[in-house]
């Protein structure tokens, strides 16, 4: 079984953007849900690019958010698949462009729905960034 999400989509992190966003404020990408009959195995997959949109240094942080997944809930992201991208300090932001990809597996013990959030940050304020074109996949696999 799979269940995805894709399409054009741009979220900009740079301070005013986006309303209430501050340092290490998460903003979710994409959330994909998945009705699983019983226990087995979810592979998790998001792809998406990156532009840097200035010449400061800057960073993104990238990560899943599961639900229903023990030992995972909606108040822990599951930090262990942190992704850090860095524009590696160009000088010019005008033609920067980094595609990105992270996957996960989880187990699933029991039937029942299983969502997956993919989240970002941008902890360096006095940088900006743009994520886009992210599309989203969970794959099962029964036991």
């Amino acid at each position: 079984m799979v269940a995805y999400v894709q399409g054009d989509q741009t979220v900009v992190f740079q301070e005013g953007a986006i309303p209430g966003l501050n340092t290490y404020e998460a903003q979710i990408l994409r959330q994909v849900t998945i009705n699983c009959p019983g226990p087995g195995t979810i592979v998790a997959q998001a792809t998406g690019h990156i532009t840097w949109l200035s010449t400061d240094q800057d960073i993104a942080r990238i990560w899943f958010h599961p639900h229903n997944v023990s030992p995972y809930d909606w108040e822990t992201p599951d930090y262990d698949n942190l992704r850090i991208f860095t524009d590696c300090n160009c000088a010019d932001a005008t033609d920067q462009y980094s595609p990105w990809s992270i996957s996960k597996v989880y187990t699933v013990g029991s039937a029942g729905n299983l969502t997956v959030r993919v989240c970002a940050d941008n902890p360096w304020m006095e940088s900006h960034i743009e994520i886009g074109d992210v599309s989203m996949q969970l794959m099962f696999f029964p036991q």
